[in-house]
């Protein structure tokens, strides 16, 4: 992220807004109520964020080591204010972060998303960024950093999600115990969440940019050839990571 973003980026809780009321966003599997955030050079213009949203279902019991699965309806408004688990993986990551860490709870039941837009209203149509993080595959989380700032500035729709890492994610035993590939269809499962529902978000699903860094920019790689990505987004950005890199 820019140093630009960064420093105009500042949080107010949604309780503290005076100008703007978070609304109730319908997804398919349920609503989800988030919180509202401001940049320091744009202190009109809201940006609606929400955590943690629940992408797929619990990669745990007879579903690890498989292909996710869609995430159970729920009742009710859920609470999207705060971010869900870590994916499990080593504690170095707590030490790369560039800010602190809203939490330290890390779990197998890992797989949401965060979506940060400027507005909520469902025939504007913004284009779709989704971010895939990096960390060898091992390390990391989708909210490594926020962006709020560039979807302010940019008038986009933000969305970053966690994936299964390490042996969880990308284990295989070369036969049905463990096929392997699973963070790699964890990724697609978050597109497919993405293709359902961002238009409640203000995004259009057929504007969708994947970009990603290191091991995420591999990921966008993988996801230009992959068949099981087709239509899932239009365009593609990898930094500092290609088809042909590994363990990067």
């Amino acid at each position: 992220m820019s140093a630009r973003y960064k420093e105009n980026l500042t949080f107010f809780p949604a309780a503290a807004d005076s100008g703007h009321d978070v609304p109730v966003v319908r997804t398919a599997s349920g609503d989800v109520r988030g919180t509202v955030q401001h940049t320091n050079d744009l202190p009109d213009k809201p940006v609606y964020t929400f955590l943690g949203i629940p992408y797929a279902a619990p990669p745990v019991g007879d579903l690890r080591f498989r292909t996710p699965q869609p995430v159970a309806p729920w009742k009710g408004v859920r609470n999207a204010t705060r971010l869900g688990p870590y994916c499990p993986q080593g504690p170095n990551m707590l030490y790369i972060l560039p800010f602190q860490l809203q939490h330290h709870d890390f779990d197998e039941d890992c797989l949401t998303l965060n979506v940060e837009t400027p507005t909520v209203a469902n025939d504007t149509g913004l284009p779709v960024l989704l971010w895939i993080h990096g960390g060898s595959f091992a390390i990391g989380t989708g909210y490594f950093q926020p962006f709020a700032a560039m979807a302010a500035h940019q008038d986009v729709v933000v969305v970053t999600i966690n994936y299964r890492l390490g042996a969880l994610g990308f284990l295989s035993t070369g036969d049905e115990n463990a096929p392997g590939n699973f963070g790699f269809l964890d990724q697609i499962q978050a597109m497919t969440w993405v293709k359902e529902n961002i238009r409640n978000f203000g995004g259009d699903p057929d504007r969708v940019t994947l970009f990603g860094q290191s091991a995420g920019g591999t990921s966008v790689c993988y996801h230009v050839v992959s068949p099981l990505s087709q239509g899932l987004f239009q365009r593609a950005i990898s930094q500092s990571g290609t088809c042909r890199t590994t363990g990067k």
